[in-house]
């Protein structure tokens, strides 16, 4: 059992790595077009996104703390874990409104 619950870590492990990639491809790409779509021309509006997103492998660490948190407050409390979830969709980190 051990090995598998291994296995599987690795796998979702993968996936959310291609999943957080995806997500900051993703706004990279949709921050350079609107650069692009206010005059910009192209290599300087990807330069001008990429500083914008700031610091990439820093967010990618802080987005992998915040899935440990989850997943040990879930692992520690189902019910506050499942809260915590239903409270956050949609939302930024503090809880606000993410606009």
């Amino acid at each position: 059992m051990t090995r598998l619950r291994r296995l599987r870590h690795l796998l979702q492990r993968d996936r959310h790595e291609r999943e957080l990639d995806d997500e900051l491809q993703f706004h990279l790409e949709m921050k350079q077009r609107k650069l692009e779509a206010r005059g910009l021309d192209r290599a300087a509006a990807a330069v001008t996104a990429r500083r914008s997103l700031g610091n990439l492998p820093l967010t990618r660490d802080r987005a992998r703390d915040v899935w440990a948190r989850r997943r040990g407050s879930t692992r520690e409390s189902p019910a506050f874990g499942a809260r915590e979830r239903r409270r956050g969709r949609g939302r930024g980190e503090s809880g606000e409104n993410a606009n």
